[in-house]
């Protein structure tokens, strides 16, 4: 089972989250999916699938409000993606 990553979650996001995925894909052999953007904002994945996630949680939103709502949001696109097709398709 792969390792969901958030493509843009971290200070020196996408470059660093994308590079470190890559590395250990390629060099580690460790299955990941990254889950961000898919509109090439993320750069040069290799072959690390990316799943599509649009929306962002920010720091300030209320939980209960925000987990409501449907959308692509990158917390969310994991566990929807598992829920829709019975299994995860990676």
């Amino acid at each position: 089972m792969p390792v969901a990553v958030d493509a843009m979650g971290g200070d020196h996001a996408p470059a660093e989250i994308v590079a470190g995925a890559r590395r250990a894909a390629e060099d580690l052999g460790i299955p990941v999916v990254l889950v961000g953007p898919t509109d090439g904002s993320l750069g040069d994945t290799g072959d690390v699938e990316v799943l599509a996630a649009s929306e962002v949680i920010a720091m300030n939103d209320d939980p209960a409000k925000v987990s409501g709502r449907r959308g692509t949001r990158r917390s969310c696109a994991p566990r929807r993606q598992c829920a829709t097709a019975g299994r995860p398709r990676w």
